[in-house]
């Protein structure tokens, strides 16, 4: 399930700092979580950075203009036409959002949920915040303070979009090459691995991918909202 999400003390220290980053540091805080924790810690192993879109929303994109939002980057993820954008095949979209009410996941999930009742069928929307509680398999959502609830949380909250086919290729994928249903026992080594790392270490990280405003390698940074390739 996509599960919940709740406040937690660990992590209100960084959500404050939302409140306080432009644009620009948004998308450099969101391709540095991309390429340290996702890719760095093996968390989604057909993660490819430099097949992602990075759209920033408008600051002060409230539910009706953030699922305007949405829907635009839907549409051209659908028609394939952002596999052309800037020279960039089969993306995904990481849709970011920097307005201060999203700093309350409350709000957040209201955004979350309308768009995901918008979206066409053949995309599927996946949903990551500071403070985001996971209650899906191998979750202890009694504990907030479990690291493996940091497998859906990131630097801002951001929603991403990707193709319903793209995701079944993945796990057919991941099925033959490790046995077993879909992609089950990846999210439970994910579980176990950010067990083993450990709640302090991973809200460092976090926070660093927030703060740290140099990048792990070349990107190209738009001020005009919305698309930002990104090559390693």
């Amino acid at each position: 399930t996509m599960g919940a999400l709740q406040r937690t003390p660990a992590a209100m220290g960084g959500a404050r700092a939302l409140q306080r980053m432009s644009a620009a540091g948004a998308q450099k805080a969101t391709l540095n979580w991309l390429q340290r924790f996702v890719v760095g810690l093996g968390l989604c192993p057909w993660a490819r950075p430099q097949h992602t879109l990075v759209a920033v929303a408008p600051c002060h994109a409230g539910v009706e203009g953030g699922v305007r939002f949405m829907r635009r980057q839907a549409q051209l993820l659908a028609l394939g036409t952002a596999g052309l954008y800037r020279g960039v095949e089969q993306p995904t979209c990481v849709c970011v959002f920097t307005d201060a009410s999203y700093a309350d996941p409350v709000s957040f999930a209201g955004l979350w949920r309308t768009v995901e009742a918008d979206l066409d069928a053949s995309l599927i929307l996946l949903a990551f915040h500071p403070l985001r509680v996971d209650h899906g398999p191998g979750c202890l959502p009694q504990i907030a303070s479990d690291a493996g609830h940091f497998s859906v949380r990131a630097p801002w909250p951001t929603l991403q979009l990707l193709r319903v086919a793209d995701v079944l290729a993945a796990r057919e994928h991941w099925a033959e090459a490790h046995g077993g249903p879909g992609a089950f026992g990846l999210l439970t080594a994910n579980k176990r691995k950010l067990r083993s790392t450990g709640t302090p270490r991973l809200q460092e990280m976090i926070n660093t991918c927030r703060t740290d405003t140099a990048l792990d390698s070349d990107i190209t940074l738009v001020e005009d909202d919305v698309h930002v390739p990104r090559s390693i």
